[in-house]
């Protein structure tokens, strides 16, 4: 157990960084194609991890299949409630202005994204090691349009970068506190109903690749057919390298 909450740790360290490397490269990054090729990939690292390993075998270790339903309802709760203020939806490789609504919303929205991501990592941890990491990768994923918005955000406040930077890194700490709290609650449960809040987790991956990621992915409709065959490609690729970690 010592062994998981060191590689969560790590998960969460590596997600946080996230933050620093948008900052460092936003502008090579800004970028449609670039953005929407690694979205893509990460949706289907996260939709076949939890279609091919985590409802599978949770099921066999005793789940009940409609957890899956109840991860993905709840996550769609959580981002409607998120999403019924303000909006500071950022378009990669567009300006934003100061008309999208309130920083304060907008970091406290991402807080909370952040809170919930750590929990479904300390669950995907909890299931498998191999999960746990392609769970992390895709999450690192799902997290690149979301600090493009943020710091573009902070941007168009006049903050100097060093203050962006610190304001953003400060609210992915909350991850680590959504970890945290998961792995409590885990030590505090019956083993009998890990499988079941694995599942819930397997339902929010399918939620993040198909409702989050891939929308984003396929934002652009100025791409040209090749394009798009790339962004497609990548989705194929991130399922593919979800099935390769897990042979054995």
């Amino acid at each position: 157990m010592v062994d998981i909450y060191f590689q969560i740790g790590i998960a969460n360290v590596l997600i946080i960084s996230i933050s620093i490397a948008v900052f460092l490269f936003f502008k090579k990054i800004n970028n449609q194609l670039f953005a929407s090729s690694i979205l893509s990939l990460g949706a289907g690292l996260l939709i076949v991890e939890a279609f091919n390993e985590l409802i599978p075998h949770n099921i066999e270790e005793g789940g009940q299949w409609w957890y899956v339903v109840i991860g993905l309802v709840f996550f769609l709760i959580i981002e409607s409630f998120i999403h019924s203020g303000p909006k500071h939806e950022h378009k990669i490789g567009e300006e934003i202005d100061h008309n999208h609504g309130s920083i304060v919303i907008a970091l406290i929205a991402d807080g909370l994204h952040n809170f919930t991501d750590g929990i479904v990592v300390a669950l995907a941890f909890v299931s498998s090691l191999t999960s746990g990491w392609t769970t992390t990768l895709g999450i690192l994923i799902h997290e690149l349009p979301q600090e493009l918005s943020d710091l573009a955000l902070l941007k168009t406040y006049n903050l100097s970068q060093i203050k962006a930077l610190t304001i953003n890194t400060l609210v992915s700490l909350t991850m680590p506190l959504g970890s945290l709290f998961g792995l409590f609650a885990i030590s505090n449960l019956a083993p009998s109903v890990l499988p079941n809040l694995s599942l819930i987790s397997a339902g929010s991956l399918i939620f993040l690749g198909v409702v989050k990621m891939l929308p984003i992915a396929f934002l652009n409709q100025k791409f040209s057919k090749k394009e798009y065959l790339l962004v497609i490609l990548a989705f194929i690729i991130g399922g593919f390298i979800a099935r390769f970690l897990h042979i054995e």
